[in-house]
């Protein structure tokens, strides 16, 4: 993909912007898995607990903020109130970051769990495909 210049989605066929999107998203999980050097599921887990916590932390924060925005010593004064909207974006920007990031987490956690189902059928279906071969084998030798 050319970072340069965005691609124009529209001109895309639907199933190609689907899988253009399943492909952002995984790869937006591996730039998280990475950046936070996450290895196991525990990791990911105790990441994801502590995101959960600061978007607590900063969602209380922002809530004594509206709820100073509605005093009267703020509505008389433009400036205080106009510093209290701007804290209030900021504490919401964050909170949308942090959103996304637990999203992403929970998006890691349900595709590992069924990769890991699919692995755990594969190497089945592998060990019945030698206990069948063996099988043949030993007849085609009597």
């Amino acid at each position: 993909f050319p970072k340069e210049r965005p691609q124009n989605r529209t001109r895309l066929h639907f199933l190609l912007r689907e899988d253009l999107l399943k492909l952002n998203n995984i790869s937006q999980e591996v730039r998280l898995l990475v950046r936070n050097r996450i290895d196991t599921a525990g990791q990911l887990s105790s990441y994801q607990q502590g995101l959960e916590v600061q978007i607590e932390r900063i969602s209380s924060q922002r809530k004594s903020l509206y709820k100073a925005q509605r005093t009267q010593a703020v509505k008389k004064n433009p400036e205080q109130a106009a510093e209290i909207r701007e804290r209030i974006a900021a504490f919401s920007k964050q909170l949308q970051s942090l959103r996304r990031q637990v999203h992403l987490c929970e998006d890691i956690a349900a595709r590992s769990g069924t990769i890991r189902e699919k692995l755990k059928a594969v190497r089945e279906d592998g060990q019945k495909g030698k206990e069948d071969g063996n099988r043949t084998r030993s007849r085609e030798a009597k």
